[in-house]
């Protein structure tokens, strides 16, 4: 993931001096645009590998026991004993 906030940095400087190169008259619309298009592909894919980190502390949080109860634990906590009305 540091790989990936490197080149977001390295895409962002890119980017500004595609701009500024752009606003001199050194090169087209079209290269300022690719430089955005890289820029916005590599936060996408940051926010992807995030979004996957995010996931997997999840599934080991459960994984754990953590948090979760399993349904039949909470329907016999709610119901109780002879809350049903049935007799034995």
């Amino acid at each position: 993931m540091i790989q990936l906030q490197d080149e977001l940095q390295s895409l962002v400087k890119a980017r500004d001096l595609a701009e500024q190169a752009y606003r001199a008259g050194s090169i087209t619309l079209t290269d300022v645009l690719d430089a955005n298009r890289q820029l916005l592909v590599a936060q996408d894919e940051l926010d992807a590998n995030r979004a996957d980190a995010a996931r997997a502390a999840v599934g080991v949080f459960r994984a754990l026991g953590g948090g979760w109860e399993s349904q039949d634990y909470v329907a016999t906590r709610h119901d109780g004993p002879g809350a049903s009305g049935k007799t034995t």
